[in-house]
């Protein structure tokens, strides 16, 4: 039963999880849901993707959850000028290094307070995998994918705190 494909929702009598298999266009995606997302991952392996990291996924998720409730308080209003380029009081997250997108969909559909997430990867698959994966939930308005180098897409993006 070990060589059983894995799904984040369904508990087998072992206590192993499934994956769905989904066609598009012909070709075969693996589904797996991991908190409100679910992310399609070529079959062919070319995106990461580590379950055992789901953890570390929640973890941020509780912690932001904390952080947009009690924001840090900007020592002047130059710092808060500097951060942001409009009034716009949602928090911007940049996840520099996404693979499936699988984090910033998550942050999109399980966190308030959010303005913009931007979910980069330098990977060419790994980026069609963000665009597949933030259209498959519907975040478009949210996230965005870009495919630039970490360093290049971090002066790119400009990520503020709420005021």
């Amino acid at each position: 039963m070990a060589d059983v494909p894995m799904h984040i929702n369904e508990k087998c009598d072992n206590s192993e999880k499934l994956e769905n298999l989904i066609y598009i266009d012909k070709t075969p995606f693996t589904s797996v849901t991991e908190g409100k997302a679910e992310v399609l991952f070529p079959s062919s392996h070319d995106v990461f993707y580590n379950p055992v990291q789901e953890f570390n996924r929640d973890l941020s998720i509780a912690v932001l959850k904390q952080f947009a409730k009690n924001p840090p308080k900007a020592k002047s209003k130059k710092e808060v000028k500097n951060c942001s380029d409009d009034n716009n009081s949602g928090i911007r997250i940049l996840e520099a290094l996404s693979a499936s997108g699988l984090r910033s969909i998550r942050f999109a559909k399980e966190l308030p307070n959010l303005e913009k997430i931007v979910a980069n990867d330098r990977n060419t698959q790994a980026f069609l995998s963000i665009q597949r994966n933030i259209k498959h939930n519907k975040v478009e308005n949210i996230v965005e994918a870009a495919n630039e180098d970490a360093s290049v897409s971090k002066f790119q993006t400009k990520v503020f705190l709420p005021q």
